[in-house]
């Protein structure tokens, strides 16, 4: 057998092995990363959540409220099973009047709660109650918090979203290089994400001076004037879902890398559990989607902790969610006649924009040309002058 055709069979061979062992689509399932998920099911609530939160060692879901009356609470979604909604009281607060926001500090075990008069750390007795132990922020109204570094809490206050950094009761400073923001999260290096205007920022922990930086960085090539929710996973990896429900990864906590879209709209709140399940914020409802480490096949689909068999994904018209779709990535896309008409009109445009400056170089080398001729001819001495100097 002839060398070269030798050597094209070889590449066909290693083509074929190649395509063999390309991620084949999975139906019905969309993937982000290392994961497959899929629209499990909806928890319904009356309002608009925001702040939510995970709690790893109970599976316990906290959230703020906001009520259609614009009133505000924190309420605990039970994950053990009973699927009860359990509303936190002020009773025996004093002049707490509301519970405005929840954060939760998974590494150290600990629930925090913001009030319009303080905060709190939130403490679950053995018997399931809820018991509450104030820990500083006096006179503040705190619409978001986050614990940094040193047993300190970063608070975001009313009116205005003022800064202010509390290391307990009697001791709460401004903090002056984050003038105001809003959706704080603190990733485990000490370094804090939130959002000013629609715009996320990162500020980073200096370890070796054992302080923040002067500036914050703008997270870019994100959509503007879009709502950013951060979320900071198990394993210390931070993601942005903003209100499209598109879902960015950032590499080195600053540099977003998109990985799609869940397909929901308005979206409020975003949170992810310890085995990556993904649970997001709507109009009266926290959407949970499931994560799971590999395609399912014949409809048997294997998670980290469990085995779960998937009846097939089907849209009724009396659904009341969203049902999840295929991965973008796979889809045809959609062609737009208007689109398509405008951007051939705006090519069109362009091209005799350029043809007409061409033209205009041409002519203008051209007329150059001509007058630098005119002067040399005019300038040269004639055939009679020459003769005339030699005798």
């Amino acid at each position: 057998m002839p060398p070269k055709t030798l050597a094209v069979l070889l590449c066909l061979a290693v083509t074929l092995v190649q395509c063999a062992n390309y991620p084949k689509p999975c139906p019905g399932f969309l993937k982000f990363k290392n994961n497959f998920y899929i629209f499990e099911k909806n928890i319904t609530i009356d309002g608009i959540p925001a702040d939510i939160n995970v709690h790893f060692k109970t599976g316990d879901i906290y959230y703020t409220i906001v009520k259609p009356d614009m009133t505000m609470n924190v309420e605990r979604w039970h994950g053990d099973g009973s699927e009860t909604i359990e509303e936190f009281s002020v009773q025996g607060l004093g002049v707490v009047r509301a519970f405005q926001t929840v954060n939760i500090d998974n590494k150290n075990d600990r629930i925090y709660t913001g009030t319009n008069n303080g905060y709190y750390q939130v403490i679950i007795i053995k018997d399931g109650t809820v018991d509450y132990k104030y820990l500083g922020g006096d006179d503040h109204d705190i619409m978001y918090l986050t614990p940094i570094f040193k047993d300190s809490m970063l608070l975001g206050t009313h009116p205005g979203d003022r800064m202010f950094i509390s290391t307990g009761p009697k001791a709460t400073v401004k903090f002056d290089v984050i003038t105001k923001g809003r959706d704080l999260k603190t990733d485990v290096r000490n370094n804090i994400y939130f959002s000013i205007d629609r715009t996320p920022y990162v500020l980073r922990f200096m370890n070796r001076t054992q302080n923040y930086s002067s500036v914050p960085i703008t997270i870019r090539k994100l959509p503007r004037g879009k709502l950013a929710f951060f979320i900071i996973d198990k394993d210390g990896e931070v993601y942005i879902l903003d209100e499209d429900a598109k879902l960015f990864f950032l590499v080195n906590g600053e540099f977003p890398t998109f990985l799609g879209t869940f397909n929901q709209k308005e979206v409020n709140g975003f949170a992810m559990d310890q085995h990556k399940n993904v649970y997001i914020g709507v109009l009266n409802a926290i959407m949970k989607f499931a994560a799971y480490e590999k395609c399912p096949e014949g409809g048997k689909t294997t998670t980290s902790t469990t085995t779960t068999t998937h009846a097939p994904i089907t849209t009724t018209t009396n659904s009341t969610w969203r049902p999840a779709v295929k991965d973008p990535r796979w889809r045809a896309p959609v062609k737009d006649k208007k689109r398509d008409a405008f951007l051939h009109k705006r090519k069109l445009a362009l091209e005799k924009k350029r043809k007409e400056k061409r033209d205009q170089q041409t002519e203008g080398v051209r007329r150059k040309g001509l007058r630098l001729k005119s002067e040399f001819s005019t300038s040269t001495p004639s055939k009679d002058n020459l003769d005339t100097d030699e005798e």
